[in-house]
């Protein structure tokens, strides 16, 4: 379970980070928000890529 958990990181941080992110907002329209939003959103698909990245890079040392 330990090595399940230590492969499959990379995709439970950017769940962990995407649930926060929509949990998180609140649909006020004040400045604040939107620059939540804005900033969330980034590290949302900063997350992302870096998970594409680690993933791309596992099945490529497997082959």
């Amino acid at each position: 379970m330990k090595t399940w958990i230590y492969n499959q990181l990379h995709w439970i941080i950017v769940i962990a980070i995407g649930l926060g992110f929509f949990a998180g907002y609140d649909f006020s329209h004040s400045k604040e928000d939107l620059v939540a939003l804005v900033f969330g959103g980034i590290g949302l698909i900063g997350s992302f890529v870096l998970a594409f990245i680690v993933e791309k890079k596992k099945r490529s040392e497997n082959q």
